[in-house]
């Protein structure tokens, strides 16, 4: 079975330069679905025009056969405006457990290019907000209490504000506890 599925990247950086990617395949080698994966990554040099065929750059071969379904974790529920540029360094995990030290903070740091508020929003109903203080390069981080919601499923969202609607949060990520 093959599972071709199309992504173009404008620009890779590799260790042999910038490539444009076209294509990706994902072939499936099992009757168990997912449990044996290519994925096979097609490019070339950097070029405005998309060019006809590709060389394979790599070959990857993903072996699931030995995973626990419950010990896999999941990254943030990530809603449309994260894009361009927004990368997230923690939490990584998209289901926040408190640490076995009994910590209640949790240190939230990402870029978010071009916002110009950056909160964590905790519950739904009467939600506290945590601003992020601004660093560096479009980065955004603060500690979080998160005390009050561990093991509860509350939401804790991460929400953005652009120029132009500084008044208006968008969410970013989700995560539950």
């Amino acid at each position: 079975m093959v599972i071709p599925f199309w992504y173009r990247l404008n620009r890779v950086v590799l260790d042999k330069g910038p490539l444009t990617c076209v294509c990706v395949y994902c072939t499936v080698y099992s009757a168990d679905f997912l449990s044996r994966i290519l994925l096979q990554i097609f490019g070339a040099p950097y070029a405005p025009e998309v060019a006809e065929t590709l060389p394979g750059i790599y070959n990857f071969l993903i072996d699931c056969t030995e995973t626990a379904s419950d010990s896999a974790e999941s990254f943030p529920q990530q809603y449309a405006p994260w894009k361009d540029g927004c990368h997230l360094h923690s939490p990584l995990s998209g289901k926040l457990t408190q640490p076995e030290s009994g910590e209640n903070v949790v240190i939230f740091r990402l870029g978010v290019p071009r916002a110009v508020g950056v909160a964590v929003v905790i519950g739904s109903v009467g939600a506290e907000w945590v601003m992020l203080k601004k660093r560096e390069d479009d980065m955004w981080e603060s500690e979080v209490d998160l005390a009050k919601v561990w093991g509860t499923g509350s939401r804790v969202a991460v929400c953005a504000a652009y120029e132009g609607a500084a008044d208006t949060y968008s969410t970013l990520l989700e995560y539950s506890t």
